[in-house]
């Protein structure tokens, strides 16, 4: 269980603090414990809103080498013979494993949510890099998708309509300045 260190906790009731006046129907987050933490923080805002926790929200998995060093894993990766979004480390997922998730969640959304209901997901990185690719239309093989640089508490909005995702903002931070 990974919590938020102090800048996390600052960072996130900054987010909490620049949300509070938005439309919320539902919130979607990940279970782990550092979107459980920044929840926290929107949801004092947002008392009466519906919080759903949902693993299909988590990072990627990265099985045997989940919290070992960055360079471990890029040599693992490096050393596989495939492309980097289909390496899987033993146990772990591939970013087209995520890429499912993302896929299987969104149809779940689809199915219960209207298109004028106003949705917040807190996840990750990785999991933001899989639907932004959706939104644009990139392949998850794309540097710009696999590599782009998202924030901590950034707001990124997507709409949907009709099943169709289209990217409004992306990795806004202005409330951390």
């Amino acid at each position: 269980m990974v919590s938020l260190n102090k800048l996390g906790k600052n960072q996130a009731l900054k987010v909490g603090e620049a949300l509070k006046s938005q439309k919320i129907d539902f919130i979607y987050s990940s279970d782990l414990q550092r979107t459980k933490e920044t929840v926290q923080q929107i949801i004092n805002h947002h008392k009466d809103v519906p919080v759903i926790y949902d693993p299909l929200l988590r990072e990627r998995c990265l099985g045997k080498l989940e919290g070992l060093p960055r360079e471990k894993f890029y040599e693992a990766r490096g050393k596989a013979d495939v492309p980097h979004h289909l390496f899987r480390p033993e146990g772990g997922e591939s970013m087209a494993d995520v890429l499912k998730r993302v896929e299987q969640f969104l149809k779940m959304l689809y199915s219960k949510h209207a298109d004028d209901e106003t949705i917040l997901i807190c996840t990750h990185g990785g999991w933001k890099r899989m639907i932004l690719a959706l939104a644009t239309g990139k392949p998850i093989s794309d540097e710009e998708v696999r590599l782009y640089p998202f924030k901590n508490t950034s707001v990124t909005v997507i709409e949907t309509k009709q099943g169709r995702l289209k990217l409004i903002k992306l990795n806004d931070t202005k409330h951390l300045k």
